[in-house]
């Protein structure tokens, strides 16, 4: 495919293009989500389906094992997806794991130096927007829009321009310059406070174990024993990490919901909607607690808390991949794309690898290339007189998947374009646009603020409120639960508001606003008693937080304010 590698590249630039002109981060405007990606890479497995098959004939015996593994799991996390709610997007999400590492196989030859030189450039363009961010004195957020992954990034780039300069020895030099760089990045004393430490860590693994394939194997014993020192040195590095309050009660909280949901896990993208009924109190006794919590900084947890066994064993495949193609390398191409893997792929395990982009198309991308290196595939150009006679039922498919991708980028393209605007200063007829094209959790909340707070229709908010639960699955989504208890109240629905009370209390139990509404409703029911234990506890978390009763306003205008303590 002689355009695949243009193609790449622009998709991979352009998955965020508002970046390129003046953007703050990544989530303003999304153009190519994973619903995208899916689709795109099934258009091109589907132009020239013998090379699948031939792939899948020319694998040895221990290729065909990942492919034992990965695609029926792959397919059970597909249909996962699929059944919580009958969404296509949901569908495209799940098949997002499974389809990319088997384009990038297919397709390793000519996917290759076009995945390097696009993580030089994304590289390159993240050091830019650190460097402005640095003279304006705004956090390292990078172009990742997270100062972690945008270090990362940075030393992705450096292992990527090792590995187009073609030498082994190089690529080695280059890792330990890119710990140096991300060293150097953290020095400045604006920035000491956003140390990448899953940056360092994930380098000094890759360049551990980079070190552990390079040694002869006469050196057997000495191999064994840095193995062993690096691991020891990672086993310390996560314990340190975790000892983070917030980290660790999120962790221990994940735990708790696979040891409830250990074979099918909570669903697909309900991590967020499930979490807080499993957390411990004292994580909201911390300084970090967050409004929102998306996942359980490990990549591992993720799956499995979402899906179970079938996410495990995805996962497993996905490691599976890496040791296999580890062994035996000889060119600095594979030898930085291995390396490059095994970075991202640790720093998943103190943070969550495929919920970031560009590094989570990075990494299968590239688990797909070093699997289909270890195929010797030798795939001629079919002629084409046999092409149209033996495909041409699948280019009625390559049209279908061309339509319906066109039709996915041009929906979220649309729908986020008018929702960076709304977010930009634009009102509520922004964000009502952004919804006729695609509904999203962000836009169906902001339709229910402004029906409940602007145009007084409680019953409106509620409409969007019951939408965003049943068409996104986001039974938890920040003060949603709160806002539905508001909104019944608001329509003299007192005794059925109670319940979502009770629902924000236990999601956000440091929310002394809901006490103080909740309050106000069992004083209309007649629960006085009640009523007075509600406001006592409101009186104990505004103490808590180094607040009074007339800061009440303040909260109830910005909700946010109520996870931090009053300085």
């Amino acid at each position: 495919m002689k355009n695949l590698s243009v193609i790449l590249l622009a998709a991979l630039a352009l998955a965020y293009p508002a970046l390129w002109w003046g953007g703050r981060m990544p989530g303003e405007w999304k153009l190519f989500s994973e619903c995208a990606w899916s689709i795109g890479c099934m258009m091109f497995l589907a132009v020239v389906p013998d090379r699948l098959r031939r792939f899948a004939d020319l694998s040895q015996e221990n290729v065909r094992h990942v492919l034992y593994c990965m695609i029926p799991a792959g397919i059970i996390l597909m249909m996962h997806y699929y059944f919580a709610r009958g969404n296509t997007d949901l569908l495209c999400r799940g098949l997002f794991f499974l389809v990319l590492p088997i384009f990038g196989a297919v397709y390793a030859g000519e996917l290759k130096r076009p995945l390097l030189w696009a993580v030089v450039l994304l590289g390159a363009a993240d050091a830019a927007v650190l460097g402005i961010q640095y003279f304006q004195g705004m956090p390292p957020y990078g172009i990742t829009g997270n100062w972690n992954w945008s270090a990362t990034l940075l030393a992705a780039a450096f292992l990527a321009g090792a590995g187009l300069l073609r030498s082994v020895k190089k690529c080695v030099l280059l890792a330990v310059l890119a710990v140096a760089a991300a060293v150097l990045y953290c020095l400045p004393s604006v920035w000491l406070e956003y140390f990448p430490r899953g940056t360092v860590l994930a380098l000094g693994t890759a360049a551990g174990l980079t070190c552990c394939t390079l040694m002869p194997r006469k050196f057997r014993i000495a191999k064994i024993g840095l193995l062993l020192l690096l691991l020891t040195g990672v086993v310390l590095a996560l314990i340190r990490m975790e000892e983070d309050s917030t980290r660790s009660s999120l962790a221990s909280g994940t735990i708790q919901m696979v040891k409830s949901h250990p074979l099918a896990g909570v669903g697909p993208g309900r991590f967020e909607s499930e979490i807080p009924s499993f957390l411990p109190e004292r994580y909201f006794e911390g300084d970090f607690v967050a409004e929102r919590h998306p996942h359980p900084h490990n990549q591992l947890l993720k799956f499995l808390a979402e899906s179970g066994i079938a996410g495990a064993v995805l996962f497993g495949a996905f490691c599976l991949i890496l040791y296999r193609s580890g062994r035996g390398m000889s060119a600095g191409e594979d030898r930085a794309l291995w390396a490059m893997a095994v970075m991202l792929t640790m720093h998943g395990m103190v943070d969550v690898l495929l919920e970031e982009w560009p590094l989570n198309v990075i990494w299968l991308l590239a688990l797909g290339i070093l699997w289909g290196n270890t195929v010797v595939l030798q795939t001629p150009d079919v002629p084409e007189m046999e092409k149209s006679d033996v495909y041409w039922p699948l280019r009625v498919v390559q049209i279908l998947l061309a339509v319906l991708l066109c039709v996915q980028v041009v929906r979220e393209g649309t729908s986020g374009f008018y929702a960076r605007r709304a977010k930009l200063g634009g009102g509520a007829a922004d964000w009502e646009r952004s919804r006729m094209w695609k509904e999203t959790p962000e836009n169906l909340y902001a339709g229910a603020m402004n029906a409940l707070f602007d145009r007084k229709d409680p019953s409106a908010a509620l409409q969007f409120l019951t939408r965003m639960e049943y068409q996104t699955t986001f039974r938890n989504y920040l003060h949603n639960q709160g806002l539905t208890a508001r909104a019944l109240a608001a329509g003299g629905k007192w005794a059925e508001s109670l319940p979502y009370f009770e629902a924000e209390q236990r999601n956000f139990p440091v929310s002394a606003v809901n006490c103080y509404f909740h309050a106000q409703v069992l004083q209309k029911l007649g629960k006085t008693s009640e009523a007075e234990a509600k406001l006592s506890a409101m009186h104990r978390i505004l103490a808590a937080r180094g607040r009074t009763v007339a800061d009440l306003p303040e909260l109830i205008r910005n909700p946010a304010l109520e996870l931090r303590k009053k300085k």
